[in-house]
């Protein structure tokens, strides 16, 4: 499987209007790909035909080779691959870092374990290895509330790698950042699609980050879409295409 998400003659319509039409695209795995574009074009109703939650009108989408058209009975197992971050991160405020990252962990070593909670040695191993890695660690047993916006987002991160996704979907996650946050979570994404080789797909305003960390744009003009390699164009054709 070379390419994690596909459309094929994908319709989309909104009150008898068609929205979107004629898609066709391939979206490499593995890949950083920002969705861009002004807004009110189309970017998170694109992310949510995919995560079914708008229904396309004709034509097929594929989420790792799977046509989530007939899986159905499938679903839950194949959207557990997918992780998803929005501006305001999914976590139990009250709860330390730790306990948020832990719930995600899926893969426990018998029912008893996963009826009380328990990890092995190993999966706590990995547990803190994940923290160390995208530098929360030291605030391990801190109580999420106590931490600013870009740490918050380190540990959706966290969760992300725990639960072995194999796409992580962003929308605006640096929205409600400064510059200098937003550089910061931008470059832990692009940690974890390099280090763990999740494929990476960022709804993300801000051209200047998205030509500097990513490697494809999934650009959204007129209805239109278009998918284009950062190595085909210049920052200033980029935004010349927004």
């Amino acid at each position: 499987m070379n390419n994690i998400v596909e459309f094929k003659n994908v319709k989309v319509s909104f009150k008898n209007e068609d929205f979107f039409k004629n898609i066709n695209l391939s979206l490499p795995k593995e890949k950083m790909i920002a969705i861009v574009g002004k807004s009110g074009a189309g970017k998170t109703t694109l992310v949510n035909c995919i995560l079914k939650g708008i229904p396309i009108e004709s034509g097929d989408i594929y989420l790792f080779n799977q046509n989530i058209k007939t899986t159905k009975n499938n679903w839950k197992r194949l959207i557990s691959n997918v992780a998803y971050m929005t501006q305001e991160p999914n976590l139990i405020q009250g709860d330390s870092v730790y306990s948020n990252v832990k719930r995600s962990f899926r893969n426990y070593k018998n029912w008893f374990y996963k009826l009380l909670s328990l990890l092995t040695k190993k999966d706590e191993e990995f547990l803190f290895e994940t923290l160390n890695k995208l530098n929360i660690l030291q605030k391990a047993f801190q109580r999420v509330e106590t931490l600013s916006g870009g740490e918050k987002q380190r540990v959706e991160l966290c969760k992300a790698i725990i639960q072995r996704s194999q796409l992580l979907i962003a929308d605006e996650p640096t929205s409600n950042l400064d510059y200098e946050m937003s550089q910061k979570v931008i470059e832990d994404i692009k940690k974890v699609n390099q280090i763990e080789k999740i494929s990476v797909l960022v709804i993300i305003h801000d051209l200047k980050l998205a030509y500097k960390y990513f490697d494809y744009f999934l650009i959204i003009k007129n209805q239109k879409i278009s998918l284009i390699k950062k190595d085909n164009l210049t920052f200033n054709t980029l935004v010349k295409l927004i």
